[in-house]
């Protein structure tokens, strides 16, 4: 994924790049870059990939890939929730001790072989396969495969700025070359626009001032905030009223 490159990215950019820039200029170029809805635009990668200085491996990892950084869960959560805020990364500072790699990018992929694909890829299809009584397979994942895939170099997963680089190689003669070295296309959802237009009604009714105030969970003028900055084109902040709005359904309908 590309959170692996940027991981490596973000080394050069911290050597190279001077203390005045990334601390002074680099917030103010970020502040006047026009919004953008699309999927994975380059305003978001470059406030993802700015949002990891300055902290551990495994931390940074998970501020690329989830949703509220620990300042914005601050202003999220009333008073009773934050004492619990501490331990967001317990888990991932726990598996990276465990892990015996010593080099930081095989450590982060024991974290996504743990959490992101043990924990929820493989959980997520296997539910959604079995509700229509499909079988789904993950040959890759043979446990003598992965066994001996951990036991490699990084230089064959991760060459240069050449992702999964011994598969690709091996598979130059077998496919052509445009789809062995083509990008990556994820599934994206195109939800920062459904937010403003066909879900606009939807995203407010889970979010109504009384229905916060009621559980007694969030602060209800950050989430006016977040709405307003989504709404009028300020923010991109599709991830966190996903996030929310995926447990205010789930809310609603366990509580």
């Amino acid at each position: 994924y590309s959170t692996l490159v940027a991981h490596r990215l973000i080394e050069y950019y911290e050597r190279v790049v001077p203390w005045s820039i990334r601390a002074r200029l680099m917030p103010h170029l970020l502040e006047r870059l026009p919004v953008s809805f699309k999927n994975i635009s380059l305003d978001f990668k470059l406030r993802r990939f700015l949002a990891g200085r300055g902290v551990p491996y495994e931390v940074r990892h998970h501020r690329w890939l989830g949703s509220f950084f620990d300042e914005d869960k601050l202003c999220l959560f009333q008073d009773w929730v934050r004492p619990v805020l501490g331990k967001t990364y317990a888990v991932a500072h726990k598996l990276t001790r465990e892990c015996s790699a010593n080099v930081p990018l095989n450590k982060m992929l024991y974290l996504d072989m743990k959490l992101y694909l043990e924990g929820d890829i493989l959980f997520k299809v296997d539910r959604a396969s079995m509700a229509v009584g499909l079988e789904a397979r993950a040959p890759f994942l043979d446990y003598q495969l992965v066994d001996f895939i951990n036991s490699l170099p990084v230089d064959y997963k991760f060459r240069g700025w050449q992702t999964k680089y011994i598969f690709k190689k091996m598979m130059e003669d077998k496919i052509p070359k445009n789809i062995v070295y083509r990008p990556k296309k994820g599934f994206g959802m195109p939800i920062a626009k459904w937010m403003n237009k066909e879900l606009r009604n939807f995203t407010l009714g889970l979010f109504e001032e009384a229905r916060i105030k009621n559980q007694g969970i969030f602060d209800y003028s950050y989430v006016k905030q977040l709405l307003e900055e989504h709404f009028s084109g300020k923010k991109d902040n599709r991830k966190l009223l996903w996030t929310l709005m995926v447990f205010q359904m789930w809310h609603e309908k366990w509580r």
